[in-house]
């Protein structure tokens, strides 16, 4: 097995880019203007009972470069808890100062000129990465998989499914954000769970869509393959010199049009239907193998739909 890194980018926490120390505009509490967190969650006591709730920096702190004057106005009282949450705040600003001359900007704080570039954005994800194990099959599809010539997004699209991270409903529901059982089963099918194994290799319509393709490849492949292996094993069916190029084609095409017909039943409301879903991956196929040749392929789309094996065999 190999690790490769995993940027989990959920997790990254995007407040590393925060306003300088020269607050006119930020509202004092509600504004992750200082930090990771906004004061109104890290004092909530103070919060409920600031009159004020909605001044800016440069109202509640005042003062100048030397300075802060702090201008609290409280509705009550404080108990000794608070008094002792207020110390707390005023010591956490002790080193803070306003500039009143400037005006508020966005400050990058990976760069030390405060600008932000893709460069130091990557240097920053290296620094929080987390090192993820990866079998070597994995690994030796994704080498084929970069190899092949389809547009860049259907590459990433499947890369992402070879190693599993599809925004799929089992994957949303493992980050929280899809908790209601009934919106978790296969769109499809509604008998499993939406994930990718199930979707595009086990569920009952994706199995009808990939046994119209290979019946047009005139192929067959081994029941129950699924992920790397059923990607490694359609790529064998192919007896091309130029196999990395082109033998996954057809692959990408099929997973590509079963995702996006998802997608249409999952926000459009689209009946899935396995013989025009097939259409659209004759289409893709055919598309993304004449950009590739050009006008050195001679078959117009009527020839590759009828024999798509001799269309590349021959190029």
């Amino acid at each position: 097995m190999s690790q490769i890194p995993n940027f989990n980018l959920w997790e990254f926490d995007p407040i590393i880019l925060t306003k300088s120390k020269i607050i006119d505009k930020a509202l004092f509490h509600y504004d992750g203007w200082y930090g990771n967190q906004a004061f109104c969650e890290l004092f909530p006591d103070l919060y409920a009972k600031e009159v004020h709730k909605n001044f800016s920096v440069a109202e509640l702190l005042g003062g100048a470069d030397s300075g802060l004057t702090w201008r609290w106005n409280w509705s009550t009282s404080l108990d000794v808890n608070e008094e002792q949450q207020a110390l707390n705040l005023q010591g956490l600003l002790a080193d803070f100062s306003l500039h009143p001359t400037n005006q508020d900007q966005w400050r990058w704080l990976s760069e030390s000129n405060g600008v932000f570039s893709v460069k130091s954005c990557y240097f920053s994800l290296l620094e929080t990465r987390q090192a993820e194990y990866v079998e070597e099959n994995v690994l030796e599809a994704i080498k084929r998989l970069w190899k092949t010539d389809v547009p860049s997004k259907i590459k990433v699209f499947g890369w992402r499914l070879l190693l599993n991270k599809l925004s799929t409903r089992a994957a949303l529901n493992h980050r929280g954000i899809l908790t209601n059982s009934h919106d978790l089963p296969c769109v499809f099918c509604f008998k499993q769970l939406d994930d990718s194994a199930h979707l595009f290799f086990s569920c009952s319509f994706s199995k009808k869509v990939w046994s119209i393709v290979l019946n047009w490849l005139g192929k067959t492949l081994p029941l129950g393959a699924e992920g790397w292996y059923h990607f490694t094993l359609f790529g064998d069916l192919f007896n091309v010199k130029d196999k990395g190029c082109v033998c996954y084609l057809v692959w990408l095409a099929t997973s590509w049009n079963i995702w996006k017909l998802r997608n249409l039943v999952i926000f459009k409301g689209v009946i899935p239907d396995a013989s025009s879903v097939v259409d659209a991956i004759k289409l893709s196929s055919w598309v993304w193998f004449t950009n590739r040749y050009g006008r050195k392929s001679c078959y117009p789309f009527s020839s590759r739909c009828l024999d798509h094996l001799s269309c590349i065999q021959n190029s």
